[in-house]
């Protein structure tokens, strides 16, 4: 149970990281990389 909390919130502490990245690199990023950027986080 543990384990699984600490895997959820890590997950969520990453996906706060790429969206803090996202905010700075938006006028860089293409629609293209933006829906091609879950399948290099899976």
């Amino acid at each position: 149970m543990m384990l699984h909390h600490d895997r959820s919130r890590r997950s969520a502490m990453c996906i706060a990281f790429v969206f803090k990245d996202l905010k700075t690199g938006l006028e860089t990023a293409t629609r293209e990389d933006f829906l091609r950027l879950p399948l290099m986080l899976k």
